[in-house]
């Protein structure tokens, strides 16, 4: 869920035998990090999808900036 600048983000995680068990006592240590570090790469991702290509940022000498495509 998304308000403003705060997102919550949940797990739910059902486990059926004791494989399942023993693997999330492991992971449950730094899933808190991992889910972190998704969200901030999603973050970045979008901010560098939602800016200006480079050629309209940085034209190369002896050339006009493109404008960008509304």
């Amino acid at each position: 869920m998304i308000r403003g600048d705060h997102v919550t983000f949940t797990t739910v995680v059902k486990v059926h035998n004791w494989p399942g068990r023993l693997y999330f006592a492991a992971i449950r240590r730094i899933h808190p990090l991992a889910a972190r570090t998704m969200l901030r790469r999603a973050h970045h991702r979008r901010l560098a999808f939602a800016a200006d290509p480079a050629a309209v940022r940085n034209p190369a000498p002896g050339r006009r900036a493109q404008t960008p495509a509304q």
